[in-house]
């Protein structure tokens, strides 16, 4: 199948993002031109007001970008016949390989940063991510609803598991510039995160 062609204003559009990217990964969003993000994308300083009204717009949408990578990671089918280890354990190891990409924590940290700085932005952000579903939330719900996952909270239990997960592969790098696990110690801390998880919450026949 054919790529879709991007229209003239689609590729304009592209390109603001990707320098936005870069410039607020390089100086922060408080630091962050208007005129040198025009400048690295090759485009007009109105082109880019048309696109985005504002830095904190043009800012949302990087950071509804990274939430749509999380959901890609995140996307599962509960499929009855399987066992829980073997889904868990792929959606975990979807989830670390996107926690050991330095672009990703690059731009993360750079988010967060904001978060700190400006409520007003944190709370917008929050409001869109809220909006969506979690794939994992609906695949635990599957679990309980057939039987398999003991009863309670699947957001709680969404929020565990994934909290287990960046407390090795997420937060010492973001937070404490820590080096991205290797594929070995991801598969170590999904293996004995899913072993754990599944102790707390699988029914036992």
């Amino acid at each position: 199948m054919a790529e879709k062609t991007l229209t003239r204003s689609q590729q304009k559009r592209a390109s603001i993002l990707e320098a936005a990217t870069n410039e607020f990964k390089e100086r922060g969003v408080q630091g962050a031109s208007m005129d040198r993000i025009s400048e690295r994308a090759g485009v007009s300083k109105r082109t880019v007001y048309n696109h985005f009204p504002s830095k904190e717009e043009l800012f949302l949408d990087i950071a509804n970008s990274l939430w749509q990578r999380v959901k890609a990671a995140e996307s599962m089918e509960y499929v009855s016949e399987r066992p829980l280890a073997e889904q868990l354990k792929g959606f975990a190891l979807a989830t670390m390989n996107l926690y050991a990409v330095d672009d990703y924590i690059c731009l993360s940290r750079c988010i967060l940063a904001e978060y700190m700085h400006s409520e007003t932005l944190a709370r917008q952000a929050m409001a869109k991510i809220s909006e969506d579903d979690s794939g994992l939330v609906r695949w635990l719900q599957a679990g309980i609803n057939d039987k398999r996952l003991v009863s309670g909270d699947p957001e709680f239990m969404a929020t565990q598991l994934i909290y287990l997960l960046k407390g090795f592969g997420f937060w010492p790098q973001a937070i404490g510039h820590s080096p991205l696990l290797t594929p070995e110690q991801q598969q170590e801390v999904v293996e004995s995160t899913i072993a754990m998880f599944l102790n707390q919450y699988e029914l036992k026949e």
